[in-house]
């Protein structure tokens, strides 16, 4: 349980960083990635085939940015290393998909209403919103 609010409080300081930087620190996410795999191991909370399949959730999302050029960024791809760490693979999807459709939806409105063509927003926010909906419900 303890694992959660780690991650819950690491994605809270990368969101706000998102937001005001539109960076995420270097020693954030590898801290962040230290900090997760130390607590899963002192409390045995790591199941082999799950948190395998939820990391490979955010190593696809770092290949996506590499192939991308950074059109995703490589920070997004550790984030999603971090949920996979704490919620395994399922749980990541559900995760992904969760943030890419309040994302969507709130670029979607955000273009409507600003009529801009290129439109860049922050996702870690998004992630940090799906991951309370995914914990709670």
């Amino acid at each position: 349980m303890m694992l959660r609010w780690t991650l819950l409080i690491l994605l809270a300081v990368a969101a706000g960083l998102d937001v005001k930087t539109r960076k995420i620190p270097t020693w954030l996410l590898l801290g962040g990635l230290a900090a997760l795999l130390i607590e899963g191991l002192l409390q045995n909370a790591f199941s082999p085939g799950t948190t395998l399949a939820g990391v490979l959730v955010g190593a696809g999302l770092l290949l996506l940015s590499h192939l991308t050029r950074g059109k995703i960024g490589e920070a997004d791809g550790v984030v999603f290393l971090w949920t996979g760490l704490v919620l395994g693979g399922l749980g990541n999807l559900w995760l992904l998909f969760l943030s890419l459709l309040l994302a969507g939806i709130t670029g979607g409105v955000w273009q409507f209403f600003k009529k801009r063509r290129h439109l860049e927003i922050p996702w870690i926010p998004f992630i940090l919103l799906a991951y309370l909906g995914v914990w709670f419900f």
